[in-house]
């Protein structure tokens, strides 16, 4: 071979690698990224991988059925949280020997809050120690119990320890659901099935209005809601663990066999398996094998600083007028002179909520979600304004026009609606982001302490709330708490669009994160 020959294969060879080391920085930075776009992913410093989140060799099925599966749980939750409403005031009116009056049956909804504070903590913990999947289908036998116990209880003693297992089984598992989802599917398509525990949430709460409707029996809707457990047992039976817990407990294994179940044979799942084992190794270098004691997370700065754009905001969020109605829904719409079924309401509420929880994933998907949650919060305290005022104005003048009485269901179908689209959807959303793996069941565990520990104050508070001021001193009171709920989202609420866990998690920690390529875009 020439000289010249020799230079201009070297400088050959020069570009080649030059180009290379480009691409790799540049992939680098892409490492993690939630976008949508494709991303590039390096396997080690020579080898680069392109992955194309439609690419059609990623299997998509087994991902939808692990979200559908832990959605179940938040079907559950939804439909014990909202039976209160329906079951109540057929209790009172077809078994006065059990109950005889609302105060006193409102029991059956604050026990079920008050026992869910401790359980989904405990949820948590034993959700990081044992396994998502495990604890889920471990929840189902107190849950399905609490059911039976609930249909063929004589007294009401019996009657609230029913109500306390459902409460025991349906929180045990409900940390589970949304930690699952986030760590079982695809960054690509985490958008679109990370919201299904959230819908689910809502269908759960119409079937129990949907029941509340068509059976005059409370009994038998306790035995149909039977079926629920049964389920969500079956259901995670066809599913496989979370890698990500896998790798965390060193089954790394398992691990890969797991993601390559949820991926396909065909999908390279190497970059994606390695960067969960990367993570696990820079957990270790800082904070050991065993990690952080329970005590000092829960304490630490760090914790605190999450727990006020989450766990905050969860509680408030039980004051703005929609746990109350979805409790009591039935017993308010009586007490506000609705001129229809009051039974029918709520049906119509649980169908309007699902569609725009639809709605809500494709707002999401690009929306700034301070200003989607804000606005909907405004919502919220403008409706429960104009019901206070409603209510008011009928009261104090006998003569009203009949087509007032109509005015109570349209208020509230709009405040579900504000909750469906930017509440509720919003705060899960946030939740799942904003906690480091090592504690993100803790982390949904501590919350869901929030957000119980507040409803079960909510529903204690209402009905003496009730007797001294009246439905409308009720509803100005959630006006005024909606108004405060909207300032304080608008000053705490971060942006995380097309952030990558790592650099939210950066973010949040106060360190400094690269900005992609694909992040610069979704933030221009």
């Amino acid at each position: 071979m020439s000289r010249s020959q020799c230079i201009k294969k070297s400088l050959s060879e020069d570009s080649v690698n030059l180009v290379t080391a480009t691409n790799t920085q540049e992939s680098e930075v892409l490492i993690g990224s939630d976008s949508p776009n494709s991303t590039m992913v390096v396997v080690d410093s020579h080898k680069q991988v392109t992955q194309d989140p439609k690419d059609k060799s990623m299997r998509i099925t087994t991902q939808a059925l692990a979200s559908l599966a832990a959605g179940t749980l938040s079907i559950s939750v939804g439909s014990n949280v909202a039976l209160s409403s329906s079951i109540i005031p057929l209790i009172i009116k077809h078994d006065p020997d059990i109950v005889a009056d609302f105060k006193t049956a409102s029991w059956l909804a604050t026990v079920f809050l008050i026992i869910a504070i401790p359980t989904s903590l405990c949820g948590g913990l034993l959700s990081d120690r044992f396994g998502r999947r495990t604890i889920a289908m471990a929840a189902c036998i107190p849950l399905l119990a609490g059911h039976i116990l609930m249909a063929t209880a004589s007294s009401f003693p019996l009657l609230l320890a029913g109500r306390s297992m459902v409460s025991f089984g349906s929180w045990l598992g409900y940390p589970c659901a949304n930690v699952l989802v986030s760590e079982v599917v695809h960054p690509s398509i985490r958008g679109t099935l990370g919201v299904w525990p959230s819908m689910l949430l809502s269908l759960g709460m119409f079937i129990a209005y949907l029941l509340g409707y068509l059976f005059d029996s409370w009994r038998i809707i306790s035995w149909i809601l039977v079926a629920e457990p049964i389920l969500t047992f079956i259901s995670m039976a066809f599913i496989k663990e979370s890698p990500y817990w896998l790798v965390q407990h060193d089954k790394k294994v398992d691990a890969e066999k797991v993601l390559r179940w949820y991926r396909g044979s065909e999908y390279d799942i190497k970059p994606e398996l390695d960067d969960m084992i990367k993570k696990r190794q820079e957990n270790i270098e800082e904070n050991g094998v065993n990690g952080e004691s329970v005590l000092s997370i829960i304490f630490s700065m760090k914790f605190l600083k999450l727990q006020l754009c989450t766990g905050v905001m969860f509680f408030w969020a039980q004051y703005t007028g929609i746990s109350a109605l979805v409790i009591f829904m039935i017993n308010i719409f009586q007490d506000a002179n609705l001129s229809f079924d009051p039974r029918l309401a709520p049906v119509l509420v649980g169908a309007t909520r699902i569609l725009f929880g639809v709605f809500s994933s494709m707002a999401l998907k690009k929306g700034n979600r301070k200003y989607i949650l804000c606005g909907s919060a405004f919502t919220l305290s403008m409706c429960t304004l104009c019901l206070a005022g409603l209510t008011l104005y009928r009261e104090t003048f006998s003569e009203s026009p009949s087509w007032l009485g109509y005015l109570p269901f349209p208020f509230v179908l709009i405040m579900f609606m504000a909750h469906s689209f930017g509440v509720n959807p919003v705060l899960h959303l946030i939740t799942a982001e904003v906690y480091p793996t090592a504690i993100r069941s803790l982390g949904n565990g501590t919350v869901m302490c929030f957000a119980t520990g507040g409803n079960a104050l909510q529903s204690f508070i209402y009905p003496h709330l009730l007797g001294w001021v009246g439905v409308r001193g009720c509803f100005f009171w959630f006006s005024i708490n909606a108004f405060l709920f909207c300032i304080y989202g608008f000053f705490i609420i971060p942006d995380n669009r097309g952030l990558s866990l790592a650099n939210i998690e950066r973010g949040m920690e106060n360190k400094k994160k690269p900005d992609s390529k694909l992040e610069a875009k979704w933030k221009s």
